[in-house]
């Protein structure tokens, strides 16, 4: 399942993504209209608090989750429960957080001089995105990320 994230969910937006579902969010002034030409053309389930653009999309048999709780843990739930999705251990933490492309593994020899001098010391693999060139690692960010991920699949 692909997501679209109106602008009031930009957090969850990012935490879908660590999760490793294909999500984009609108942060621009993008009226309901545009939202909903998007999630219809690219397939998207569309996740908001407002209720005239959930209301709009299930006319047009588009699908849409009212999320109505502000804590990222419990929107993340709430997503899981009513959408019945599960998270794919083998999927978690292959997006971009920041843009939604897939990272691909990269040569440490390749991004050396971008790295942080620690990390470039204790690190040997690495992912980057293709899109943005944000890189990644497996550091201490990472083990919380995973850890959150957990709890919130045990809870759902």
């Amino acid at each position: 399942m692909k997501f679209l994230c109106d602008q009031m969910f930009g957090t969850l937006a990012k935490w879908l993504r660590l999760c490793g579902f294909d999500t984009t969010y609108e942060k621009t002034e993008i009226d309901d209209d545009g939202i909903l030409k998007i999630a219809d053309v690219q397939h998207r389930t569309i996740l908001s608090r407002d209720r005239e653009l959930i209301q709009r999309a299930e006319k047009r048999f588009i699908p849409a989750y009212l999320i109505q709780t502000h804590d990222i843990t419990e929107q993340l739930h709430e997503v899981l429960s009513k959408t019945g999705l599960s998270i794919d251990e083998e999927q978690m933490l292959t997006r971009c957080s920041v843009c939604n492309h897939p990272i691909h593994r990269i040569d440490k020899d390749l991004i050396i001089k971008n790295l942080p001098p620690k990390v470039a010391e204790i690190k040997e693999t690495f992912w980057r995105c293709p899109s943005c060139k944000r890189i990644y690692w497996k550091g201490t960010h990472y083990e919380k990320i995973k850890k959150t991920i957990h709890n919130i699949q045990k809870n759902s």
